[in-house]
């Protein structure tokens, strides 16, 4: 008799959740489609609230400096529109990513009250915490991060141990826009077989790239688009030892076939990294469920005027004992780069090795 009770309670809970699925789906069809832009973040307050400190502690920590570049970039591009603001103009709620402040102590402000109302839906009994997440709000393939307090101090200090959580949702929630973007021409089949045969792994190329140089054991392909030139680099070898697993012995395996293979029109030219200038840095993380050593700075060409960011995985594969480096470089001296570094960190990042 449980058993049965218990059955008929998941099918009451069936049939509800598909009832309002069925309704939301039929609200979200009429509701338009989000305008794609990766890596902004709308803020949402009144204006006396949009100040300082507030204003300069949120943007010295959602603002600050995309590593790693030739010039400073924000890892986010922040816009601020008050409540009223956001009512002129349609087109301001048709964005992607919004965080809307809130200082509960103040019931007249008009940004309280519509967070007071949307917390009450997506809550209901339940105690906001500092920041609640929705989605949806008017828009399809938004997320909206709410950040409350009572009062300014406690508003500041609710964002300083939020702020990590805020980062890494946006950073996850536009990954696949990142990664579309990447791919936004289609891909190139004929290059994803000769990776395939040559280096027995799997990567998946943008149609744009053309094959530079094919060597033993290392393959250069890159793209020319306008202003924007793009560079892959793949280079395989034997792992002996951990030795091999170091920030060193990865600079020295990039500069090593920078020097043999990348040249330009100039005699005695080579690209090499610059460490001097921005620091090489290097992290532990993975590829593919593979142990990859992660290295980004800027490189340079010897002897000519050339430089630009990188971005490099070296992946063990101890199956096989092999080592894959995997190297992404762009030459863009017109343009921001930030964006077309994470397009080329999103294609290196998957490989099946």
């Amino acid at each position: 008799m449980k058993l049965y009770n218990h059955i008929l309670s998941i099918l009451f809970l069936v049939v509800l959740f598909t009832s309002c699925t069925k309704e939301q789906q039929r609200k979200l069809s009429s509701a338009p489609i989000a305008i794609a832009k990766s890596n902004e973040i709308v803020i949402i307050s009144d204006s006396k609230l949009w100040m300082a400190p507030l204003k300069d502690t949120i943007e010295y920590h959602l603002a600050a400096p995309f590593l790693i570049l030739p010039q400073p970039e924000p890892i986010h591009d922040l816009r601020h529109f008050t409540v009223e603001e956001l009512k002129e103009e349609p087109l301001r709620k048709q964005l992607r990513t919004y965080l809307i402040l809130a200082n509960l102590d103040d019931k007249t402000s008009p940004a309280t009250k519509m967070v007071l109302k949307d917390l009450d839906r997506l809550l209901g009994d339940k105690k906001a915490s500092s920041v609640t997440v929705g989605k949806n709000k008017w828009a399809r393939g938004q997320i909206i991060m709410y950040l409350v307090g009572h009062g300014e101090k406690e508003l500041m200090e609710n964002f300083r141990k939020a702020y990590p959580a805020i980062t890494n949702k946006v950073a996850k929630f536009d990954r696949k826009q990142i990664e579309k973007n990447a791919y936004v021409m289609g891909n190139n089949n004929t290059i994803k077989s000769v990776i395939q045969e040559k280096f027995g792994f799997e990567l998946p190329i943008p149609s744009p790239y053309k094959i530079a140089i094919k060597d033993d054991n290392f393959l250069w392909i890159r793209s020319d688009y306008r202003e924007l030139n793009s560079n892959i680099l793949i280079h395989q070898l034997p792992y002996k030892n951990k030795k091999q697993l170091t920030s060193d012995y990865l600079k020295s395996l990039i500069n090593e076939i920078g020097k043999k293979y990348i040249t330009t029109d100039v005699k005695g030219s080579f690209m090499q990294l610059n460490d001097r200038d921005l620091p090489f840095l290097t992290q532990v993380t993975q590829i593919n469920n593979k142990y990859a050593l992660e290295g980004k700075g800027i490189w340079e060409i010897e002897n000519d005027f050339m430089g630009g960011a990188l971005a490099s995985y070296l992946v063990l594969n101890e199956k096989t004992n092999t080592l894959t480096l995997l190297v992404g470089f762009i030459h863009a001296p017109s343009k921001r780069k930030r964006d077309f570094m994470q397009h080329i960190e999103a294609v290196l990042k998957r490989a099946k090795i």
